[in-house]
């Protein structure tokens, strides 16, 4: 006797209910696991902020970046991330001051090494 060979009505409905079950599952993994690990991720004090950014270009882009006590200088391109200098947070302060806080995205003051505010650390 042959073995019984399942429909095709039984085996889409098989298939449909398996579909439903994924699904289920993956809608209740990222609802409520998604969820928890988004918020541990934002818990705890914050060290670093980006205190302001200059697009230079298609893929070149130029942030202040305030860790701790220091503000940083740093380049982004296609290349990665790369550390230009530092900012004395008093000159960063003076020169939002000055300025406005939504101006300092819009044009920054050139450093040289006569500036107290600006420390070369890569060359």
């Amino acid at each position: 006797m042959p073995p019984e060979v399942p429909s095709f009505g039984a085996m889409l409905i098989q298939t449909l209910v398996s579909l439903g079950l994924v699904c289920a599952l993956a809608f209740v993994a990222i609802r409520f696991g998604l969820a928890r690990w988004m918020q541990r991720r934002d818990e705890g004090p914050q060290h670093l902020e980006v205190v302001s950014s200059l697009p230079l270009g298609p893929r070149r882009t130029l942030y202040l970046v305030r860790a701790v006590d220091e503000v940083l200088v740093v380049g982004a391109s296609e290349a990665g991330l790369q550390p230009l200098g530092k900012l004395d947070p008093q000159a960063l302060g003076k020169l939002q001051s000055a300025t406005g806080p939504d101006a300092t995205s819009a044009s920054e003051p050139d450093k040289d090494s006569s500036d107290p505010g600006s420390e070369r650390v890569l060359s």
